[in-house]
């Protein structure tokens, strides 16, 4: 058995020039920032040539700009997700080894993110 877990921050501040697209519409420039508390753990089990696991990962925006809308229904604009993961790391007796994961985000109210992702070393 194994139990890891893991706490991160990460910051994104986004700065777009003004544009005109080829169709000749025109976009104001914008900025905007997204800075990310996360914590989460996962729980694995060695089992010889394979490692079944499962993990939580929460995420709270302690920074980020609020997005509205020109007529209604405007977003929740929610700061807390979580993000569940379920996957399998294969071990092969040779030097390959590789793995398959999938992924949910949810609590989220206006968002729903699933994921699929696969390896092979």
């Amino acid at each position: 058995m194994g139990v890891s877990g893991r706490v991160g921050w990460s910051y994104s501040d986004t700065d777009n020039d003004s544009y005109t697209d080829s169709l000749g519409t025109v976009f104001a420039a914008t900025n905007s920032q997204l800075g990310q508390l996360s914590i989460g753990g996962k729980v694995s089990y060695y089992g010889g040539s394979y490692m079944p696991y499962i993990g939580a990962t929460y995420k709270y925006d302690a920074v980020s700009d609020n997005v509205t809308t020109v007529a209604p229904p405007s977003p929740a604009n929610d700061k807390d997700e979580v993000q569940l993961e379920a996957g399998v790391s294969l071990f092969g007796t040779g030097p390959l080894s590789g793995g398959i994961s999938a992924n949910y985000s949810v609590l989220r109210e206006d968002y729903d993110g699933w994921g699929v992702g696969a390896n092979i070393a």
